[in-house]
């Protein structure tokens, strides 16, 4: 199979949840908005295909007895040679189908920009209500809606609404931040560098002017959520 991105019906497959051992697949079906209409909202299709095709992704859809070790209803697995995966169960209604697919993406924003971040931690939430703040814009979710209220594995700790939108902006050392990847600091838009003597070394967008940043200076990640 190549890198493209695809939606996989697995029939069954072995214990592994990172689906290494498939025992048999039922049907690669590679026109992605096709075959995600019985499991997401309309006005979600479009942007769901597009999100899929930015990074290539496999998106597994599950029978509901096949993820036993993972959270309850989903999975985001990363590659380096081969392509990202998400595995999403299909037995979910389509509003959790879609609130399960935009928490695994937000896994995925997580490790493109904070590579030594951990699973839930405060880098997490942040990714992932940028994500939802976006989807909030486009209208695609109403702002009164249970994505900020469900609990469980989707989201630790009982957040309150509130709580998690307040981690929409926030502050992390540069360090923290994979090279290459872009943030904000002192209202100027920046490219992260490799570190030089002790130093980072980052480019101005706007000028492409250099600068020699300490490490823990505190910056705004800036996520690319254009697809």
């Amino acid at each position: 199979m190549d890198t493209t991105s695809c939606v996989i019906f697995l029939k069954s497959y072995k214990q592994d949840i990172l689906g290494k051992d498939i025992k048999e697949i039922e049907k690669n079906d590679y026109n992605l908005r096709a075959a995600l209409i019985p499991f997401l909202p309309e006005n979600a299709l479009d942007e769901v295909v597009a999100m899929l095709q930015k990074y290539s992704i496999h998106l597994h859809i599950v029978p509901c007895i096949s993820i036993r070790r993972c959270p309850p209803r989903g999975l985001f697995s990363y590659g380096y040679s081969s392509p990202h995966s998400i595995y999403i169960k299909n037995d979910l209604d389509k509003d959790t189908f879609l609130q399960v697919f935009l928490h695994e993406y937000a896994h995925l924003l997580t490790h493109l920009s904070f590579p030594h971040s951990g699973s839930h931690n405060y880098e997490f939430y942040f990714c992932f209500c940028k994500l939802i703040r976006e989807f909030f814009q486009k209208k695609i979710i109403s702002e009164d809606s249970s994505y900020f209220n469900f609990k469980g594995s989707l989201f630790l700790n009982n957040r309150s609404h509130n709580e998690i939108l307040a981690l929409v902006s926030g502050a992390f050392y540069l360090k923290t931040i994979r090279v290459d990847s872009q943030f904000e600091y002192n209202k100027e838009s920046f490219v992260r560098g490799k570190g030089q003597q002790g130093k980072i070394r980052c480019v101005k967008l706007s000028d492409n002017m250099i600068f020699r940043l300490e490490p823990d200076t505190q910056v705004e990640p800036i996520l690319d959520l254009i697809w």
